[in-house]
């Protein structure tokens, strides 16, 4: 999984039982100082896979109740729903159905 916050990119590892950990040392203190400087948080969540998305959304809400999330199952919906949310925080599954993960972020 690959991820943009605030411009740098990050590489978390796809696996489900060391994405809370992933979470928890890097992107969360991530996220933590960028909420710092910011009233909002926006992010997005691109995956095929239904379940991955609702395990993400889940852990991230723990952290960041407030954040609206927008999710999409392939680089063409993630192109229409951002049109109405500038997501501050990419969260992209590499194998979409459309494209690869570093495609929808470039």
């Amino acid at each position: 999984m690959l991820s943009r916050i605030s411009g740098q990119w990050i590489i978390i590892n796809k696996c489900l039982t060391t994405i809370s950990s992933t979470f928890t040392k890097g992107i969360i203190d991530k996220i933590e100082a960028f909420m710092v400087e910011n009233e909002s948080l926006n992010i997005a969540i691109i995956d095929d896979n239904e379940g991955d998305i609702i395990i993400i959304k889940k852990h991230l809400q723990k952290y960041f109740p407030n954040a609206a999330f927008v999710t999409a199952d392939s680089k063409k919906a993630f192109e229409e729903k951002i049109q109405w949310m500038e997501p501050h925080i990419v969260l992209s599954d590499y194998n979409l159905p459309d494209c690869t993960g570093l495609d929808l972020l470039l």
